[in-house]
């Protein structure tokens, strides 16, 4: 509301009237809400710049994100093992050996000769046991050399038929060498080793002829020792060479062909 104009002056501006509620007191509160405006402290939040605290929030975000999935990427075993010494150890027992297989003995190799096998022992070398016909002599003693029993009395045939020997084998006393035995040698003599052993008999006299596919030799002496003789076989190359002392038991040639040819 304004105040009277002056009559005197009617173009003197307008004066507040006493008592006005606009005056002093609309002036004061503007005033006073002004002062209060700039002295009130501001928040941080507000002073910061929305940018920067938008870069700043993300930041902290990341580093909490990156924490948690180490957490929760962490091994099971890491996050709830007990530490080594809390969990109690049982000793491994070692593993058994294993325990060796039993080898086996390779068998001797067997000859063959124009189709006949070879015995690669001395109990093959006959068809029966001959024990009960050797007067208490025993095949092959053990203190015994067949080597040292030559095949026959004669040193030139004796020494053909050991160049070429497959099989010794000797009849003996059990215990000791005594003054009987009976040697027979197997060999595979060449066609010229042949042919001088049986030359050689012929010439000592020893009586050769033609019997079970092949040819037999046989020649006996006396001496002081007693009687001594020889017995010699040969067919498809293969030579039977007996040396016998104080025995000569019927047959013994004749089964020796029979154990390998058959007949």
């Amino acid at each position: 509301m304004s105040g009277p104009r002056s009559d005197e002056n009617p173009d003197a501006p307008l004066e507040a009237a006493p008592g006005d509620p606009l005056d002093d007191a609309g002036e004061e509160d503007a005033a006073d809400a002004a002062d209060d405006d700039a002295s009130a402290p501001v928040p941080w939040w507000r002073r910061i710049d929305p940018l920067v605290g938008g870069a700043v929030l993300l930041g902290v975000l990341c580093v909490a994100g990156g924490l948690l999935h180490a957490a929760l990427s962490a091994p099971a075993a890491d996050r709830s093992a007990a530490p080594a010494s809390a969990v109690p150890t049982e000793p491994v027992a070692a593993a058994p050996a294993p325990e060796p297989e039993p080898t086996e003995t390779a068998a001797p190799a067997q000859t063959v000769v124009n189709g006949h096998p070879l015995p690669v022992d001395c109990a093959g070398l006959y068809t029966r046991d001959w024990t009960p016909d050797m007067e208490g002599l025993v095949l092959s003693p053990g203190w015994s050399d067949p080597a040292a029993y030559p095949g026959s009395g004669d040193e030139t045939v004796a020494g053909l038929a050991a160049a070429s020997v497959e099989l010794e084998c000797v009849w003996a006393d059990a215990d000791a060498a005594g003054e009987r035995s009976l040697a027979t040698k197997v060999s595979v003599p060449s066609a010229p080793q042949q042919e001088a052993a049986i030359a050689r008999m012929t010439e000592l006299g020893y009586s050769c002829w033609e019997e079970r596919s092949g040819t037999r030799c046989t020649a006996e002496w006396r001496g002081d020792g007693g009687l001594s003789g020889d017995s010699h076989f040969f067919r498809d190359g293969i030579w039977f060479a007996t040396r016998w002392v104080g025995l000569a038991p019927s047959g013994y040639t004749h089964d020796l062909v029979a154990a390998v040819f058959g007949d």
